[in-house]
C-alpha cells in the first residue's frame, strides 16, 4: 500500500494548488512537495542525459527521510552518507549545471543541524512560513495592520 498518497491527495485538495501557476508564489512546503513528489513525474525525459535525471531522483528519497517525524540514529546515517554523494556527485557536473552551488553546499550540513538542533520539521522555516501566511490572511489594511491582527 502507497503510504504517500494520502499526503499527495490532502495537499492537492487545499488551496495551494494554485501555487503551481506562479514559481513566485511556491512557499518552501510547496516546493518541498514538488520536489518529492511533482518532479519526478514532471522531469523525466526534460534533461540532456538521463546521468542528470537519476542524480535528481536521489535527493527526493533523502528529503522524505529528512521531514519524517520520527528519525533513528541509523535514519541519520543514511542521510548523511546520502548527502554527502549526491553533493559529490553534483560537484562532478558543476561545469555544465553550475547553478545553486552554496544550497548544494549547505546539503552537507543537515545532519549537523538534526543531531544539534533536533528533527528538521522543528526547525525548518515551513512552520514560519505557515504563521505568516496566516498572519498575512488577516492584513486588510497598510495604515493600521495591527487593528486586524487583534481580532
Amino acid at each position: 500500500m502507497n503510504t504517500d498518497i494520502p499526503e499527495v491527495q490532502s495537499w492537492c485538495s487545499s488551496s495551494r494548488v494554485y501555487c503551481i501557476l506562479s514559481c513566485s508564489t511556491f512557499t518552501a512546503e510547496a516546493w518541498g512537495f514538488w520536489f518529492m513528489y511533482l518532479a519526478p513525474i514532471l522531469l523525466k525525459g526534460q534533461f540532456q542525459e538521463d546521468k542528470y535525471y537519476n542524480h535528481m531522483l536521489k535527493l527526493p528519497d533523502l528529503i522524505k527521510l529528512m521531514v519524517k517525524l520520527e528519525l533513528q540514529d541509523k535514519e541519520v546515517v543514511v542521510i548523511e552518507n546520502g548527502l554527502i554523494e549526491w553533493v559529490e556527485y553534483y560537484y562532478q557536473y558543476e561545469d555544465q549545471i553550475s547553478a545553486c552551488t552554496l544550497p548544494i553546499h549547505r546539503l552537507l550540513h543537515v545532519t549537523e543541524g538534526i543531531l544539534f538542533c533536533g528533527l528538521v520539521w522543528t526547525s525548518w522555516i515551513f512552520l514560519m512560513e505557515h504563521f505568516c501566511g496566516f498572519l498575512q490572511a488577516g492584513l486588510h489594511s497598510r495604515h493600521i495592520p495591527w487593528s486586524n491582527l487583534n481580532k
